[in-house]
């Protein structure tokens, strides 16, 4: 049950735009063991599902619980919402770095070039990857997508989904979670979620163990890239009838501040 209400904590994280349900389960101490267990579930199957299974419930809850509701936010109050995200995703940004990141010239490397690659990959994509309607592959794609943001403390998977312009529609699959449409697409993507997942979480245990620095600065190149490009939307959008959410941006950060503690 302890797992299982972690779980929920963690689900509605990854449903939440601007913030990272990695980063809540790092401040739950589930992180690491989730990490080897699922790194490990072809060689120790029975310890891995016996750890993951309350755990994986809780979030697979939460997010059909709760994907209503921030549909609903969204769809009646777009920027409000994004401000409070924003302002989630600046909060976790702090926590991480105060306690995680080493100041040096090797490290503002891995930091820049991470940084550079989520912001300049949707640029790159709207020239290069003409999508006229949802496929197969591009479901798999976000599925894998979903997972590196899982796996990955402070990049926000939602936020991602966003800028691969794929969040309405794996919201709305969840609201309708029964229905044979829903079935439809989000089989292909819990595919490449679970491929993605168990890739990811062996490349990312072997480098907190080789590079912890190098990786941690990794973490929040990726986190701040994806956090600018929401700020960017937010700025564009935001006029003298919409001022107030901005102080949502204030509550949203001293709400992250709250989580990690």
């Amino acid at each position: 049950m302890k797992k299982f209400l972690k779980g929920i904590i963690i689900g509605i994280g990854k449903i939440m735009p601007g913030v990272s349900g990695a980063m809540l389960a790092i401040s739950l101490n589930v992180y690491e063991k989730m990490l080897e267990a699922i790194s490990n579930i072809l060689k120790k199957p029975k310890q891995s599902i016996k750890y993951l299974f309350s755990l994986a419930l809780g979030m697979l809850f939460s997010i059909i619980i709760f994907s209503k509701f921030i549909k609903f936010c969204l769809d009646k109050y777009y920027l409000y919402t994004i401000a409070l995200f924003i302002g989630l995703m600046l909060g976790g940004l702090y926590n991480f770095a105060r306690k995680k990141i080493i100041i040096n010239y090797k490290n503002f490397a891995y930091f820049f070039i991470s940084f550079m690659f989520v912001f300049l990959l949707p640029i790159m994509l709207k020239f290069t990857l003409k999508i006229e309607k949802v496929n197969l592959i591009y479901l798999i794609f976000m599925g894998v997508l979903d997972a590196f943001a899982t796996i990955v403390p402070g990049v926000s998977g939602t936020a991602l989904l966003m800028i691969f312009n794929c969040y309405n529609l794996i919201i709305n699959s969840f609201s309708n979670i029964f229905s044979i449409e829903s079935i439809i697409i989000l089989f292909p993507f819990f595919i490449g979620f679970i491929f993605g997942g168990f890739m990811l979480s062996k490349i990312m245990n072997n480098l907190y163990n080789k590079l912890p620095d190098e990786t941690n600065s990794s973490i929040l190149g990726f986190a701040v890239s994806s956090m600018l490009i929401l700020l960017l939307e937010y700025i564009k959008n935001i006029n003298l009838n919409n001022i107030l959410s901005f102080f949502l941006i204030i509550i949203g950060f001293i709400i992250s501040k709250f989580l990690d503690n």
